[in-house]
């Protein structure tokens, strides 16, 4: 990834583990707060936040994906599965993933591979 979209990534990263709306687990705040996490997952659980509290419980890795410097594209969310289902289940175009599976765990969403550039805001400090 580009250094302006890893550190996007890592601004709205620390942006969602601060959140009074999201719980994580420390593993999922770890991902979170050094930029690891694909862009589409950081925009979809500060909406589904917006609508609901969110429990993020892991970011899965895909097999290949930490090793070729490819942010996370799975998210592991529990507690409200119902609403969380429905509300990925619903999204279109750039922020359609691949899957959503209800597992013993919670809900498991996946998105493609690359996500599209642009995603996020470029930070930049004062």
């Amino acid at each position: 990834a580009a250094p302006p979209e890893a550190s996007a990534r890592t601004h709205a990263g620390e942006a969602l583990a601060a959140s009074a709306r999201i719980t994580c687990t420390p593993d999922a705040v770890a991902v979170l707060r050094a930029g690891r996490a694909d862009p589409r997952l950081i925009a979809t659980i500060a909406a589904l936040a917006a609508l609901q509290p969110v429990r993020v419980a892991a970011f899965p890795a895909v097999p290949g994906e930490d090793p070729a410097g490819q942010p996370r594209r799975r998210v592991l969310l529990t507690g409200g599965e119902d609403g969380a289902a429905a509300f990925y289940a619903g999204q279109r175009d750039l922020f359609r993933p691949s899957s959503v599976t209800r597992t013993a765990d919670g809900v498991l969403v996946t998105y493609p591979l690359f996500a599209p550039p642009g995603l996020l805001v470029p930070f930049s400090s004062p």
